[in-house]
This record gives C-alpha cells, structure tokens and sequence, in this order.
C-alpha cells in the first residue's frame, strides 16, 4: 500500500476493519532549546516591556494593600454678632472657609511642622474637610500609613488653620477699627451740632428750664381761677342782695311825715351814720369808697347841724328807704366792679393758657432736640464700644474657631 493511500477503501466489501490505537504524543515534543533561544533574541524587546509592566503593576498592588488609616478634628465656629453693620464684617459662608483649610501655604506649614516628605499636592489628596450637620461645625480628616501620623497631620492641621483664621480675623478687626474710628469724629461733630442746636433755641426763646416756667403758669392759671370763681359768688350775692333791697322799697312808701326839727333829725341820722361807720371801719380801711363817702354824709350833716336850722314840721324820705336806696347803689356799684374784674380775670386766664400752649409747643420742640442729643450720645457710646472690641480682637488675634474634639489615632486601618 502506498502511503499516502487511506488506512482503508470504500471499495472493500464487508465491515471496516477497525484501526490499533497509537500512543498521543506530548504538546511539548516538537520545542527544543535551540527554539526557545531563537524566539527570546527575536521577542526580546516585548519580553522586556512585560516584565517592566508586571513589576510595576505589583509594586501597585503592594501599594494598594499597604493600611490606609484615618482621624479627623471637629471644630466649631463662633460666629461674631454682625446685625450692626453686616456688610462691613463680612463674615464668610462655611463653605467659603471650607476651600481656605487646604491652602498652600497651610500645606507647607503642615509639611514642615511634622517633617514630612510628602510634597504639598499630595498633602492635599491625603487632608479632606468635611462640614458637620449643623452649619457651626467643620471635620478636618487626615489619612496615613500610621495610626499616630494620622493623628498628626489632622491635628496640625486644625492648628495651622485656627492660627491663618485668627489671621483673617485680625484683618477684619482692623478694617473694623478704622471705620470705628471714623465713625467716632463724625458722632462727635453731629452730637456737637445737636448741643448747639439746642443752646440756640433756648437762647432765642429765653426759655432755659421749662419745667419750672410751666409750673409757674399753672400756679398763676389756678389762682385766677380761684379769683375768677370769687368774683363770680360776690355777684351772685350782690344780685341777690339787690332783689331784696328792691322787695323791701316797693313794701314802704318812700315819703313820710317828719314831726322832729331838723337838727334832732340831724343828730338822729348822725348818730345812725356814726354806727355804720364803726362797722364798716370793722370790714374796711379808711381809704375805702364806702367809708369815705359815709364820713362824707357825717361831715355834711355836721355841717348842717351847726348852721342852726330852726325846728320845723316837714315831710322827708323815709330814713330806711334812703339807707335802702344807698345800699343798693353800692351794691351796683359793686356789680359794675365784679363785672370788670370777671372780664379782667377771664382776660388774664386765657393769655395764659394761649401762653401755656406755646410753651407746651416749646417744650415739645426742646424734648426733640434733647432726644436727638441723647441719640447721637447713644450712638457714640455704641460706636465706642465697638471700637473697643475691635481694638481687642486686631491686638489679640483670635481665631473664630475652636477644635471641639481633638484628633486621636485610629484603633483600625480604613
């Protein structure tokens, strides 16, 4: 059989014969070492570049299983109380200050303070700051090799950053200040405005102490008053007095018949005279009209009876009717009198109050002035205050932060 004919022939009759089983030969059989070395000098360069990738993929991997452990600083934020003059305080949102924790110059401090190799941008991968729940809180977290440089970094940390606030703060306590400052003298020269305003308004109105002139008025207001209502009860009773008066001579008849001389008449009505004299000079003066008009009557008759009349029978008024008649012409007399002085006290009353009005409007316009005074006052005193505590703040450099819980080194690896 030649050898490249088949094992066997479709055209042999009968069942195929079935052929020896040989023995499987090894996939390695057909490679020699002269092969081998052939193929390394030819893929060399690729062998190279595999082996260069390999190492640096399992110095990685040994990277990456090296523990990572982390601890973090909680701090909290004292915000200043910026209701009065917000924008000049100015104080930044917490997101805001979040971005200033990881500053360069902040890392670079970190680096040297703790001696590390670390270059500042891989600090910066290493160092993460976190806001807290409430808007007061920050987390500055650390990450390292070491429980305790962990712990370093992230305290150190928080120490730089409350030292470059406290350096923020005391640019703005000093800006604070100088403003203060500024405010200070323009108080000063409003609140001497206002002093001067008020002395000049006193000085045209003559008016210094309104309590004292309004007091007086009302005393002088009150005893009008008084008189005023004194005047009007000795009307009263001067009319009622003349409604009697006028009852009695219209009960007698104004004649009668005299049957004494005249110089016993004389005497009689002499002697009836001195009497209302004696008690007139009880209620009255001498200088008084109803005194001097009854000497007067006394002094006439006097007169008369020294003359040496004869007697003789005449008819004459009556003597009452006459002290009637006279009574009440002095009681209207007095009338007229009362009526005047009513007119006079009413007068004087309402030129006081017109003059009471106008020093109420007075005393309205110097309590404005003093109010304005007392605020310019008040405003220094604020402004003062603040001055002083700014002047605290730039000399005493004090970070709006404190650490609230310290950094500890991590019991575990993250």
């Amino acid at each position: 059989m030649h050898e490249n004919e088949p094992f066997f022939s479709a055209e042999a009759s009968g069942p195929p014969a079935v052929a020896a089983p040989t023995p499987s030969a090894s996939p390695l059989a057909h490679l020699s070492p002269r092969g081998l070395l052939k193929d390394l000098r030819k893929n060399i360069i690729w062998v190279l570049l595999c082996t260069g990738f390999g190492a640096l993929g399992g110095l990685g991997m040994a990277w990456n299983m090296t523990p990572v452990y982390e601890s973090r600083t909680v701090m909290i934020r004292h915000v200043k109380n910026t209701s009065t003059n917000a924008s000049l305080y100015n104080e930044p949102e917490i997101r805001t200050i979040l971005e200033t924790v990881k500053l360069r110059e902040n890392l670079e401090t970190l680096k040297a303070r703790l001696d590390l190799e670390a270059k500042p941008e891989d600090l910066f991968k290493q160092i993460e700051v976190k806001p807290g729940q409430r808007s007061d809180i920050i987390q500055i977290l650390a990450q390292a090799k070491s429980p305790q440089l962990a712990a370093d970094m992230a305290q150190t940390m928080s120490e730089i950053f409350q030292s470059s606030s406290a350096g923020l703060s005391q640019n703005v306590a000093r800006r604070v200040y100088t403003f203060r400052l500024a405010q200070r003298k323009r108080f000063e020269e409003r609140l001497q405005q206002a002093q001067q305003a008020l002395n000049a308004f006193q000085k045209k109105h003559k008016i210094a102490f309104f309590e004292d002139s309004t007091r007086l008025l009302l005393e002088q207001i009150k005893q009008l008053e008084l008189d005023l209502e004194r005047a009007k009860i000795q009307q009263n009773r001067d009319k009622e007095a003349i409604a009697s008066i006028d009852q009695k001579l219209q009960s007698r008849p104004e004649n009668i018949r005299v049957t004494q001389t005249v110089r016993y008449r004389n005497r009689v009505r002499y002697q009836e005279l001195e009497s209302q004299l004696q008690a007139l000079l009880k209620r009255y003066t001498a200088q008084n009209p109803k005194v001097i008009a009854l000497q007067s009557q006394m002094d006439a008759l006097a007169a008369e009876d020294s003359a040496g009349i004869p007697e003789e029978e005449s008819y004459g008024m009556d003597p009452v009717v006459r002290e009637l008649k006279i009574d009440q012409a002095e009681r209207i007399t007095a009338m007229d009198g009362h009526a005047k002085t009513l007119q006079q006290l009413s007068q004087q009353i309402k030129a006081q109050r017109s003059q009471l009005k106008t020093l109420a409007a007075l005393e309205n316009e110097v309590k404005n002035l003093q109010r304005h005074i007392d605020r310019e006052n008040e405003n220094l005193r604020e402004n003062d205050y603040r001055l002083s505590e700014s002047e605290n703040d730039m000399e005493a450099r004090i970070s709006a932060f404190d650490i609230l819980e310290p950094a500890t080194p991590p019991e575990a690896p993250l």
